[in-house]
């Protein structure tokens, strides 16, 4: 469901409840969407050969791989990690002043950092507004990252970003909701392209979600997506010319 900024936050709720995803408009001004952009296309030209290894195989740690199937390799390049999710798609982190390395800290030609861009994206007022109702605790941001998938990237494998804590499904997600994401597209993001999620997921056991009806978030520029960590998603392929 994509609605506009200007709604009761009530309205935001009942959609973020019933779906376990929601997709607001113009949350972020766009020009500050399009300088954090410009900074971090930088970046990635300086990992090209560093992602260019992961995909052959040729460099970072094949236990992560092992130990975790979600990841297929990963390696830091200046105290910025970077792990490989599947053929074209990459998590970067962390690209903030508190945890980032000297990477996204150090000044480009431009007299610019991607942690200080960072700061403009990272929780506009209104998802502040919406995550003090819909968590029941304090609450803090855990990780900032960024997901690039290159052109041709193939979809990522299907998935809740929650942990099983107790090692019984139906009790963790039994649990108030206690993990939000928020992502910020930097280019357009078409149906074609975007997150796919099966709604209402983040209430049912794993066996129980192949009936649910399947979104996608896409929008533009300074749109902003929230879901729920308990929700099932994965990222669709990218037959775009850009990553």
């Amino acid at each position: 469901t994509r609605l506009p900024l200007d709604r009761p936050i009530e309205e935001y709720l009942e959609v973020l409840r019933a779906d376990g995803c929601l997709i607001i408009q113009n949350a972020i001004t766009k020009d500050k969407v399009v300088a954090f952009k410009r900074d971090h296309d930088r970046i990635l030209q300086f990992l090209k050969p560093t992602m260019e290894q992961l995909e052959r195989g040729e460099e970072g740690n094949s236990q992560e791989a092992t130990d975790n199937f979600f990841y297929q390799g990963a390696a830091s390049v200046r105290g910025l990690r970077v792990q490989r999710m599947a053929r074209g798609r990459f998590q970067l982190k962390s690209v903030d002043h508190r945890d980032g390395g000297a990477l996204v800290k150090e000044k480009s030609a431009e007299n610019t950092c991607l942690a200080d861009l960072t700061n403009d994206l990272i929780l506009p007022e209104i998802v502040k507004q919406i995550l003090e109702h819909a968590m029941p605790m304090s609450w803090r941001m855990n990780t900032c990252g960024t997901l690039p998938a290159l052109p041709g990237a193939e979809a990522g494998s299907w998935h809740r970003d929650i942990n099983l804590m107790f090692g019984d499904e139906a009790l963790d997600l039994s649990l108030p909701d206690f993990y939000f994401n928020l992502l910020v597209p930097l280019e357009p993001v078409s149906p074609e392209s975007g997150t796919e999620m099966l709604l209402g997921s983040h209430k049912l056991l794993q066996k129980e979600v192949a009936h649910c009806p399947r979104g996608v978030v896409h929008g533009e520029p300074g749109d902003v997506f929230i879901f729920n960590g308990k929700i099932v998603h994965r990222g669709r392929p990218n037959q775009a010319q850009t990553a």
